[in-house]
């Protein structure tokens, strides 16, 4: 289970079922979504679809397929926004963003970062270190059209900063 505390949770069931959730560490109502990695396509509803925090939870039953795998996101709704199949984790100072095959980190500035990207077992993908002088684009970018679909961790490291999102891969 890759999580941050009381926003986001990644949990993924290798053999599908259904499993319980420590969420002592959150308040409040927390939504769940369920995401097919075999078949990619958009987050679905299972047969759970909002927990409460401060308890251990059941997440329920997925859409369908129950013995094959299956990738559940719970969040908080008013921390965590769904939007562009990327799940910002924490309020982000900079902006990370999937195209075509490419991971795009805007909005750097000057100084040293390495941008990596990382399956839920915390593997690395791909990694880059880059510098971003003074006066140039405050965008990098980081090739990982080779990758399969599935759920990664993206981000970003160094000059004072440290930010990662959730992103989906479907094609």
């Amino acid at each position: 289970c890759f999580y941050k505390a009381g926003v986001v949770y990644v949990v993924y069931l290798k053999n599908g079922g259904t499993t319980d959730l420590n969420l002592s560490a959150a308040s409040g109502k927390l939504d769940v979504k369920w995401y097919d990695p075999r078949n990619g396509g958009d987050l679905q509803d299972g047969s759970v679809k909002e927990v409460t925090g401060g308890q251990t939870a059941s997440l329920g039953n997925a859409p369908n397929s129950g013995n094959s795998d299956w990738v559940i996101l719970v969040h908080d709704p008013n921390s965590v926004s769904i939007h562009e199949q990327a799940l910002p984790i924490g309020k982000l100072k900079i902006g990370i963003r999937i195209n075509k095959g490419v991971l795009y980190v805007d909005n750097l500035d000057v100084g040293r970062y390495t941008v990596s990207l990382l399956n839920l077992s915390g593997q690395t993908i791909a990694q880059k270190d880059i510098y971003i002088p003074k006066n140039y684009s405050r965008t990098c970018s980081l090739k990982i059209g080779h990758i399969a679909r599935g759920v990664y961790i993206a981000g970003i490291k160094g000059n004072s900063l440290s930010e990662e999102r959730v992103i989906i891969v479907n094609r």
